[in-house]
């Protein structure tokens, strides 16, 4: 009986290597790509616990494989996004140019009326946050910078919440608790006015078919203690301003909170939303090094909280109002080229509004013959960079062996960091403003560049 137990445990023992080794092979198959995680734990599953602990390494494997797979598709939606926005930011941003030119020039006609100067200078406004959602767009597919400054941030909420409030329904009450003290970071506004807008855009979407809705938005200073701080990883022990969403809406399921921050994911209807909302909400947080918290119930609502870390008292500035007065010339030649005929229409009239005098080319070709004919009048160029037959940057190449110290102010609808052709030959009388450019700041890079 002894001997023919062994002789069965060494059958059942060899049983089991012979599997283990088809397990090896099928295994080298799972890295060549001829086989599927879910056939391998099949497979593991048919092996007695002799081999558990391998099963368990290598379900390990498995996990790591489909989450490298997970961050390779996003990786892809991110690359859609960033090639859908930098097609469409030239166009879009030569539009904004072109019609910032023209209000412009209405304001100066409606000094004497009050109310609709207000009105235009809205617009003008809009049109220019317009812009800056471009140029967010840009920096959430990784394809432009953001600039960083001390922002006092109490009383900007306060004036968000009042341009946001007018795209809420009325049967929604917003209500908003926002501390006295200024709360000051470093950070972009176009930036935090969007991560608001997404927030409240989100919980006024939550509150479809809810009686007594309502959202509250609160803002106040945050420690972050040591407990905090290892419940969070990657953020530092400091102090912070929380900045929170909530509402009482139909809330979300916990099997959907992990997923809330991926591009393109969205739970709304075909048509309701693009799932890019919570993604550049979670980019600019993360650009701002701060942190996203989500708490939600199904049936009571959620609540969004943003923690942004705040100045120390030595880094706080305080925040100096741009001045809008527009620089004029003296008669000076100014010689504008553009592909796009609005801006040139457009920038003519302001340009000679502000006292110069205008010579028009639309290509860069255009812009060589003109410049040869007028080489002892112009003063300065606007060379806009990517245009046909001939792009910015050679026709100043061009015109620079006429004359070589002639003054370039070059201009694009792409973003310059990302999306320029080549390397721009600046030197120190060369810079680069990004369309729409308003008025006052394209005049004083004119006499800038004059007065050199």
């Amino acid at each position: 009986m002894k001997i023919s137990s062994r002789v069965k445990q060494s059958e059942r023992h060899a049983e089991k290597m012979a599997s283990l080794v088809s397990l090896v092979g099928e295994v080298n198959c799972l890295i060549d790509g001829d086989l599927k995680p879910e056939e391998i734990r099949s497979k593991f599953g048919q092996l007695s616990d002799g081999v558990i602990s391998l099963s368990e390494s290598y379900e390990d494997t498995l996990k790591s494989h489909e989450i490298m797979e997970r961050q390779f598709l996003q990786a892809q939606k991110m690359e859609a996004v960033g090639t859908l926005v930098g097609g469409i930011a030239h166009d879009f941003n030569n539009m904004l140019a072109g019609m910032n030119n023209n209000l412009y020039l209405v304001k100066k006609k409606m000094q004497g009326s009050p109310d609709a100067l207000k009105n235009i200078t809205s617009i003008e406004q809009l049109s220019l946050r317009g812009a800056e959602l471009i140029r967010q767009l840009l920096t959430f597919a990784r394809k432009d910078r953001v600039t960083m400054k001390a922002v006092r941030l109490s009383p900007f909420i306060n004036e968000t919440i009042q341009l946001i409030r007018s795209s809420i329904p009325e049967n929604i009450e917003i209500r908003h608790n926002i501390t006295t003290d200024s709360l000051q970071i470093s950070g972009n506004k176009t930036q935090i006015h969007q991560v608001l807008m997404n927030l409240i855009s989100n919980a006024h979407d939550a509150l479809k078919g809810v009686d007594d809705s309502h959202i509250i938005v609160r803002l106040k200073a945050f420690h972050a203690d040591d407990q905090f701080v290892k419940r969070y990883s990657g953020l530092k022990r400091g102090y912070y301003a929380r900045l929170s969403v909530e509402d009482n809406g139909c809330g979300i399921p916990n099997d959907h909170i992990e997923h809330l921050f991926e591009p393109f994911f969205t739970t709304k209807e075909v048509g309701k939303g693009t799932g890019l909302g919570l993604a550049m909400v979670f980019g600019a947080v993360q650009t701002h090094h701060g942190l996203v918290d989500v708490e939600s119930v199904v049936g009571k609502g959620s609540v969004f909280s943003i923690y942004l870390p705040l100045l120390e008292s030595e880094e706080a500035t305080s925040e100096v109002p741009y001045e809008e007065v527009a620089a004029t010339g003296s008669g000076e030649m100014i010689l504008l080229v553009d592909d796009d005929m609005h801006i040139l229409e457009s920038g003519k009239a302001v340009l000679e509004d502000l006292g110069y005098t205008v010579m028009r080319a639309m290509n860069g070709l255009d812009a060589v013959d003109t410049f040869t004919t007028y080489k002892n009048d112009i003063s300065l160029i606007i060379m806009d960079l990517v245009m046909p037959r001939l792009g910015g940057v050679m026709a100043v190449e061009r015109i620079r062996k006429i004359k070589p110290d002639i003054k370039v102010i070059y201009s694009t609808g792409y973003d310059k960091e990302g999306s320029l052709p080549g390397q721009v030959p600046l030197g120190t009388d060369g810079v680069i403003l990004s369309k729409p450019y308003n008025v006052e700041e394209l005049s004083k890079t004119i006499r800038n560049q004059l007065d050199l």
